[in-house]
């Protein structure tokens, strides 16, 4: 279960299943020391981007996993006729992407652009995951008592 600072204290800290106290993460500590709301942002502030290594793009586009040879090829063709990996994320037009690439690697990398990802955050030591998703950035739903026992 991974629940937010404001949720772990709606529940004053204990599972709602067996009462006993949860673990708190980083973000629960920054809560507490935050002089502002969460999401605001300086007016100056240039805007983070969430990226997903091409590879695992890739990957996912061919329904295979990273570091397979079929990955491998298709990263070095690409970089061959694109350029650099952030160049191909970042830069690179879409038409020509939708030119050179599968057409689901190009519809991977622009939802990467469009921020169309799904960010599942870390907890307890597990690092976090951002990943190609059909949505938006949504937030993961809560787990209910039945999910807890196959956590």
């Amino acid at each position: 279960m991974r629940w937010s600072p404001s949720e772990t204290k709606k529940h004053q800290g204990r599972c709602p299943v067996c009462a006993a106290g949860v673990t708190v993460g980083v973000l629960h500590r920054v809560d507490d020391l935050a002089d502002r709301k969460e999401g605001y942002v300086p007016a100056r502030a240039i805007p983070a981007k969430h990226l997903i290594p091409l590879e695992e793009i890739l990957a996912d586009a061919l329904k295979v996993k990273p570091g397979t040879k079929t990955v491998n090829k298709e990263y070095e063709r690409l970089t061959g006729l694109l350029g650099p990996e952030l160049e191909i994320l970042l830069d690179v037009g879409e038409e020509e992407l939708k030119k050179v690439c599968p057409p689901r690697v190009s519809e991977g990398i622009l939802k990467v652009r469009r921020e169309e990802v799904q960010v599942e955050p870390g907890y307890d030591g597990v690092y976090g995951k951002i990943s190609l998703t059909a949505s938006a950035v949504r937030p993961q739903p809560q787990a209910t008592p039945d999910q807890l026992e196959l956590l």
